[in-house]
Order: C-alpha cells, then structure tokens, then sequence
C-alpha cells in the first residue's frame, strides 16, 4: 500500500500546486537509463537493496542523476561481476549538484531538490 505524504496528506497534495504527480517507478527508470555513462554494459538488476522516493516529482520537472560504486561483487562467475550502487535522483537541478553522504551515516537529510535515493546492484561483464 503507498502511504507517501504526497499522496494521502492535504497538505502535501496542495504543495504541488495543481500539478500532476509522477509515478515514482517512472523516476527510477528514467535515472536507471541516464546512468549509462560507465554502466551501459549492465546485464541485469540482481537486487535493489533499499531506497526511497525522497521528495514528489510533478509534471514538467527535469530529472537529472548521478550513481556511486559502493561495492563490488564477486559472483563466483570468471566472466561476470557485481557491481553495488548508490544511484541519487535530483529535479529541477544539475548532476553536478548532487552530494553523496559519507557511508555510515545513517538515513540522510536531503535537500528538497532530490527526488530519489536508491541503492542497487547489478551484474556487469568483467574485463
């Protein structure tokens, strides 16, 4: 069941002003596809680890992203690798904007810019 404030919440509903909510799954494909720089090799999504949908994305923002290695993974397979990822969704403001949190520090404080948070890991051909 979805219980996001922007949803179910007046207040929250009226911050948008009219506007129309964007499904949040449409958020993570549309980041999920501007990270091919480096990663345009994935062969699948083997788990998505935790993550949030941090602030309401509405009709007419512009989604920008930028992912982090966290960790890699050795599948047992000669040929194939994992790869952890930290993948941060940001509307309305640059990639070059986005601030990853040091590891450790627990659940994060966004900025209201940032719409998702989402940790991930992937298969990924080895060299």
């Amino acid at each position: 069941q979805n219980t996001a404030r922007a949803h179910f919440d007046g207040h929250a509903m009226a911050a948008g002003g009219g506007r129309r909510l964007v499904y949040g799954g449409h958020i993570i494909s549309v980041c999920r596809a501007l990270s091919y720089d480096g990663l345009e090799n994935a062969l699948s999504i083997l788990a998505i680890n935790g993550g949030s949908h941090v602030n309401p994305t509405y009709a007419g923002d512009t989604i920008a992203c930028a992912t982090q290695v966290i960790e890699t993974l050795d599948l047992g397979q000669g040929h194939l690798g994992g790869l952890r990822l930290r993948m941060i969704g940001v509307k309305n403001a640059s990639a070059a904007s986005i601030a990853f949190p040091a590891p450790g520090e627990g659940r994060t404080a966004h900025p209201s810019s940032v719409v998702l948070d989402l940790d991930y890991t992937i298969a990924i051909p080895r060299r």
